[in-house]
C-alpha cells in the first residue's frame, strides 16, 4: 500500500482566493478515491482551505493520516499575496528557498510514497519531497457538455512544465495505435456536431462578416494566465487582437462565463471604434459559451485559454496562441498575431498530428470522473507506476479500458441540458460588471412578466340604410353600450309597439 500526499496548493493567490474551495472539492475525490483502494492518504491546505475541507458532505477527516495547515506568510514574496504567481514562474535558476523552508519546516520528516498537486505544477512538493514519485492533476482542455469532464494527470507538471513542453510525450505520440486513432477522429467528429448544433441565433441574422475570428477573453488575477500572457490586462489583448485584424474580419468575442473583465464603458469605446467588434452581452449566460462558437468563426486567438486546443484538435481550425509557454501552446502551431492580418495564412496541424495528439489526450492522459473518482482507475495506475519506479507508466495502458469508460462518459453526457443559466447563478465579482448587464437584465425582467392580455375594441355597428333617425340612433348607442341579453329583448319590444 502506499502512504500519499494530497498537495492541495495552499500557495497564495491573490485575486483568486476562490480557487481555494475548487482544489479542496478536488482533493477531497482524490482522498476518497486512494482511501477507498486501502492507501494512506495525508492532505497539505492553508487554514482557509481547512476550513473548506470540514464543511464538505464527506470530510473523511477521521481516514486521514495527516492533516498539514500550512499558512505561507503574505510577504514571503515581493508582491504580496502572490506565491503562485511566483511559483508558477520560476524556473531551474529561480531561488525558491524562503518557501520551501517554510514548507518544510510545516511538514517536519514526514516522507511519502506518492504526492499529487492540484491543479499545481508541484514546484515545492518536488523539491521538499525529492524521494517521492510527484503527478499534477488538472482539468484536461475538455470539461464542458458536449464535452464529457475530463481530468488530465501529469507526471512532470503542468503548462510550462508539464509532458508536451519537456518533450516526453513524444515518445508515446509515436506509439499511438491506429484503434486510438480512429477513436479520436470520431470524437472530434461526433462532438464537434453536436457543437454546431447550438449556434446562436444572434448569428443566424446577418451580422456575421465573411471572414471571423473568435477572441477568447479569461479571468484576470490567476496565474494560469498572468504568468503566461505578454499582456497587463484582457482590454489590451482585445485591443491588439483588434488593431491587428483588418476592418472586414469580425471579431466574436466572449469572456470567460463566469468571470467577465470588460467594463461597460470599455465596451461602449470599443464599439464606437471598432465596427467588426461583434459581442452580446447575454452571451453569458450560455455554459461553455466559446466552444459553442467555433462551429461558425473561421479562427480563433487566445492566450492560455483551453478554447485554443478544441479550435485545433476537435475542430481542425487555424489558432494563434500569444502564451505559447502555457498549455496550450504544444497543440497550436502559430504564436506570432502579425498571422491575424490574414486568416488564411494560420498555419495548422496536419492531420496525423492533429489526431495523434488529441488520441494522447483522450486514451493516455485523462481520466472521467468515473476513472478518476470512482471505479479506481486512475489509484491503480498510478499505484503501479509507483512500483516500477517509472511515473511514465501511466501513459502505457490499454487504450480499450479508457476507450470504453470515454463512450460511457459521451453516453451520459448525451442529453445534457443547455438550458441558460440564470444570472444570479453567475459569479460577478465587483469592478467587472458584464457590458450592457443592466439593459439585459432588464429585459429578461420583461420577458418574465405575464402579458397583458390586448382590449378587444368593439366593433362599430353597422347601420342599415334607412335607419338614421334619433330613435335608431339611440337604440345603436344602448347596443354598443350593453350586453345582447337585454339590448335584443328591449328591440323587440320596441318593434313590436311600432316604436321602431
Amino acid at each position: 500500500m502506499m502512504n500519499v500526499l494530497i498537495y492541495c496548493k495552499p500557495s497564495l493567490e491573490g485575486r483568486a482566493f476562490h480557487n481555494s474551495a475548487h482544489w479542496i472539492w478536488l482533493g477531497n475525490q482524490l482522498a476518497k478515491a486512494f482511501l477507498s483502494e486501502g492507501h494512506t492518504v495525508s492532505i497539505c491546505v492553508n487554514s482557509h482551505q481547512m476550513e473548506r475541507w470540514y464543511k464538505l458532505k464527506e470530510p473523511l477527516l477521521d481516514q486521514i493520516e495527516n492533516k498539514y495547515v500550512v499558512d505561507f506568510p503574505s510577504d514571503i514574496t515581493r508582491g504580496r499575496f502572490t506565491l503562485d504567481h511566483f511559483l508558477a514562474a520560476s524556473g531551474p535558476s529561480t531561488n525558491i528557498t524562503a518557501p520551501q523552508e517554510f514548507l518544510n519546516a510545516a511538514i517536519g520528516d514526514a516522507r511519502f510514497d506518492c504526492v499529487i498537486s492540484v491543479c499545481d505544477r508541484g514546484i515545492l512538493p518536488r523539491a521538499v519531497f525529492a524521494d517521492a514519485m510527484h503527478f499534477s492533476f488538472v482539468e484536461s482542455p475538455f470539461t464542458r457538455p458536449p464535452y464529457p469532464r475530463l481530468w488530465a494527470l501529469d507526471s512532470t507538471g503542468i503548462d510550462r512544465s508539464d509532458v508536451f513542453h519537456t518533450g516526453t510525450a513524444n515518445r508515446f505520440l509515436n506509439e499511438i495505435t491506429n484503434a486510438e486513432i480512429e477513436g479520436a477522429r470520431h470524437f472530434a467528429e461526433d462532438t464537434s456536431q453536436k457543437l454546431r448544433r447550438r449556434q446562436l441565433s444572434e448569428l443566424s441574422l446577418g451580422r456575421l462578416k465573411s471572414k471571423n475570428i473568435l477572441v477568447a477573453l479569461q479571468k484576470e488575477g490567476v496565474s494560469a494566465l498572468d504568468t503566461y500572457t505578454p499582456y497587463p490586462s484582457q482590454l489590451d489583448f482585445l485591443l491588439d487582437v483588434l488593431e491587428t485584424i483588418p476592418r472586414d474580419v469580425g471579431a466574436v468575442v466572449t469572456e470567460h462565463p463566469q468571470y467577465p473583465v470588460i467594463e461597460k464603458s470599455a465596451f461602449l469605446y470599443l464599439r464606437e471604434n471598432y465596427p467588426n467588434l461583434l459581442y452580446y452581452p447575454k452571451w453569458m449566460s450560455v455554459e461553455g459559451i466559446s466552444q459553442n462558437l467555433l462551429s461558425i468563426v473561421d479562427a480563433a486567438v487566445v492566450q492560455t485559454s483551453t478554447v485554443g486546443i478544441q479550435a485545433s484538435l476537435i475542430f481542425g481550425k487555424p489558432a494563434v496562441c500569444l502564451a505559447p509557454e502555457s498549455r496550450v501552446g504544444p497543440f497550436v502551431p502559430c504564436h506570432d498575431i502579425r498571422a491575424l492580418r490574414d486568416l488564411t495564412s494560420i498555419p495548422v496541424l496536419s492531420e496525423d498530428d492533429r489526431y495523434r495528439l488529441l488520441a494522447f489526450q483522450l486514451f493516455r492522459y485523462s481520466y472521467t470522473d468515473e476513472a478518476a473518482f470512482q471505479n479506481g482507475q486512475l489509484v491503480q495506475d498510478v499505484a503501479r507506476a509507483v512500483a516500477s519506479g517509472d511515473p511514465e507508466a501511466i501513459y502505457t495502458e490499454d487504450f480499450s479500458s479508457r476507450g470504453q469508460a470515454l463512450l460511457g462518459s459521451l453516453v451520459r453526457v448525451e442529453n445534457t441540458s443547455s438550458k441558460p443559466r440564470a444570472f444570479d447563478k453567475l459569479i460577478h465579482l465587483p469592478g467587472a460588471p458584464i457590458a450592457l448587464i443592466e439593459t439585459y437584465m432588464a429585459q429578461q425582467e420583461k420577458a418574465k412578466a405575464p402579458a397583458k392580455k390586448p382590449v378587444q375594441e368593439k366593433a362599430p355597428v353597422k347601420i342599415k340604410p334607412g335607419r338614421d333617425t334619433l330613435k335608431w340612433k339611440v337604440l345603436y348607442a344602448l347596443e354598443a353600450a350593453l350586453p345582447p341579453v337585454i339590448v335584443k329583448p328591449s328591440e323587440k319590444l320596441l318593434k313590436r309597439f311600432k316604436v321602431i
